[in-house]
């Protein structure tokens, strides 16, 4: 149900990230491991961008939201001028927001660290 609802860029994603993983299991079990390094070389800046762009399209979501909340507080203020009460609209948390910039860093640490691991393995051999 989720699958047909994604963009083709995160299908392609998801089958980038799939045939990685399948791809470092296979290299490492036949102990190749300078072509796992330079294949971690070449996908890890693609996940890099992927991550980046995702996280841009986020924070323009969230900005949308915001505008969108701001319009449904002035309704509200306008509607409480006439005489009819209602109770204030919820806002998304920002508790939801920190948490994704945090997972963003750590992925990015993440990448960051394997990527520059396979090129110091790279370089030394």
């Amino acid at each position: 149900m989720i699958w047909k609802r994604m963009s083709i860029w995160m299908k392609l994603y998801f089958a980038l990230a799939g045939l990685h993983i399948i791809a470092s299991l296979a290299l490492a079990v036949y102990s190749l491991d300078h072509v796992r390094n330079v294949v971690n070389v070449v996908v890890f800046p693609v996940y890099f961008a992927a991550v980046i762009i995702m996280r841009r399209k986020s924070l323009a979501s969230d900005r949308m939201m915001d505008k969108q909340y701001e319009e449904i507080l002035e309704r509200h203020r306008k509607l409480e001028e006439v005489g009819i009460s209602l109770s204030t609209p919820p806002k998304i948390s920002t508790e939801i927001r920190k948490s994704e910039t945090v997972v963003f860093v750590l992925v990015l640490v993440a990448f960051s660290l394997v990527l520059f691991t396979s090129v110091r393995d790279l370089v030394s051999q």
